[in-house]
């Protein structure tokens, strides 16, 4: 009987209430509320958020993306709890490089989210991890819904983005400069 009351009710109030009373979806708002957070909502804007997202759990040792795959990649999740090892594959290397290990308040997969494009990453989970999943699906009706919260979260996804690259061009730098100190070495050690 609830179900048939539930089924009746609008979109948005039915998600209102899909999230009313779960701690899981309180504490995926507080991460988008905190001053800390991907971007400065009110409380109430980000249980909006939240109320277009869905609980995710996985097991430890659980790789749940491939760097390269190509289907299930229009989604992205906001790590709730636990930790994740986010690996790539290097060029002549037989295994993966650790580049990151993220716990809560990240998110993985947002690239996919917004381009559904092949996985740039793989991603293991190191513990048990509850997340909170965010498709693109869900994404286009939060824009049809309520556009002005819809573009703060694609401005502060493109934020959060643009800092990750800044960070990897960094690293980048830092490990050409590297390998220039190890050649300037190696030539003064073996002159040609």
């Amino acid at each position: 009987m609830f179900e048939s009351l539930l089924n009746r009710l609008n979109p948005q109030k039915r998600r209102r209430l899909s999230v009313q009373d779960s701690p899981a979806a309180e504490l995926a708002a507080q991460m988008l509320h905190a001053p800390s957070a991907l971007i400065q909502l009110s409380a109430d804007d980000a249980r909006r958020v939240v109320s277009f997202m869905e609980p995710y759990r996985l097991l430890a040792g659980q790789c749940f993306m491939r760097e390269g795959q190509t289907e299930d990649t229009d989604y992205m999740l906001l790590i709730l709890e636990g930790d994740v090892m986010v690996e790539n594959f290097i060029v002549s290397r037989r295994t993966p490089i650790t580049t990151a290990v993220i716990g809560a308040g990240s998110l993985v997969g947002e690239l996919g989210l917004l381009d559904g494009a092949a996985r740039s990453a793989t991603c293991t989970t190191c513990t048990d991890v509850l997340a909170a999943k965010l498709t693109r699906q869900a994404l286009g009706e939060l824009l049809e819904e309520d556009p002005t919260l819809g573009v703060k979260l694609l401005l502060a996804i493109g934020v959060h983005m643009s800092n990750r690259v800044r960070e990897r061009t960094d690293k980048l730098k830092s490990y050409a400069a590297l390998i220039q100190t190890m050649q300037q070495e190696m030539d003064r050690l073996i002159p040609s």
